[in-house]
């Protein structure tokens, strides 16, 4: 029951927007009770909190099979921008995601709820991403910044795309990205995943 409320919720969200997402649309979607829902989410933030886990949780681990499978190191970073690009930003995590994060800046419930996961992923992928890269220059930004920045800036090209439709404009703008930050991050050489980074459970915010 709580994994359809979830699945509901994140259609809702997907294919209605944050505005459509009343807890009335949510349990029809989900074809369940308002009573089921009352007990398992007594807050609609809850509910949104954990689509917020289950996407982030997701492209966390898919991200570092990514980051893994380049065939070669130096494509790393290019393979990891095109991923988050076209799979998460232009997939439904990355829709999910900009529909909560906008609707935050206006409900203060959801902001406080979805705080605390935000900061986590942030760290988390952060600290992922110091594993895998290192800076190319004792001049270059740290690599925990410029992955903040990759994830904002490819957040912004979300915010044009229902304006601009042309996926040419959008993948020079990626490839002009990857040029950037080619030049202050570099590919580490690894061997595995990172194993003294928490695993997505094994953390709090």
């Amino acid at each position: 029951m709580r994994e359809r409320l979830i699945d509901a919720a994140l259609m809702v969200l997907k294919e209605e927007g944050y505005a459509s997402a009343s807890v009335s649309r949510i349990v029809e979607r989900a074809g369940v009770s308002r009573g089921a829902y009352l007990h398992h989410f007594p807050a609609k933030d809850l509910l949104l909190q954990e689509v917020g886990d289950r996407v982030l949780r997701r492209v966390y681990r898919i991200a570092g099979d990514v980051a893994l499978s380049s065939k070669k190191k130096e494509d790393r970073l290019s393979d990891l921008i095109w991923f988050i690009w076209r799979d998460v930003v232009r997939g439904t995590e990355g829709e999910v995601l900009l529909e909560l994060f906008q609707a935050a800046r206006t409900d203060s419930d959801l902001a406080e709820s979805l705080r605390p996961l935000a900061i986590r992923s942030i760290d988390l992928f952060q600290h992922a991403a110091e594993y895998y890269f290192a800076p190319a220059s004792p001049s270059s930004p740290s690599v925990a910044n410029l992955v903040f920045l990759v994830q904002a800036s490819l957040r912004g090209l979300l915010l044009d795309a229902p304006l601009v439709r042309d996926e040419r404009f959008y993948d020079h703008k990626v490839e002009a990205l990857i040029a950037v930050m080619s030049v202050h991050m570099v590919p580490r050489d690894v061997e595995g995943p990172p194993s003294k980074i928490p695993a997505w459970d094994q953390t709090e915010g």
